[in-house]
């Protein structure tokens, strides 16, 4: 295992666990803006490299096991057919959401 992939793997935990975050849900209730949701994204596809760290397996690196892998894949899929709405509180309110949440939070489990 490979410090740099267990650095790559506490990125993606740490952006995964502030998708799943209550403050961020709390918010989008308070301020009906969308900048959570962007925010959190960003945070998960740019600053973590997401897609980068299924697409070469980097999970396998960090020493992760294949059902964590399939969990990563799920999310995944969940993320990309995700039609979101046009503000964070329409996205709290979206069923559809907590699924990838749930599935999120399941992830973060496993990247511990």
């Amino acid at each position: 295992m490979s410090q740099d992939f267990q650095l790559w793997k506490h990125q993606v935990r740490h952006a995964l666990r502030s998708l799943c975050t209550l403050d961020f849900h709390r918010a989008a209730g308070e301020k009906g803006a969308d900048a959570g949701f962007r925010s959190a994204m960003q945070a998960l596809y740019v600053e973590s490299h997401f897609t980068e760290f299924l697409a070469c397996e980097a999970w396998r690196q960090a020493g992760l096991n294949e059902a964590a892998g399939q969990a990563l894949q799920v999310l995944q899929h969940q993320l990309d057919a995700y039609d979101e709405p046009a503000t964070d509180a329409a996205i709290v309110m979206d069923p559809s959401w907590w699924a990838i949440v749930g599935q999120a939070a399941l992830v973060v489990t496993l990247l511990s």
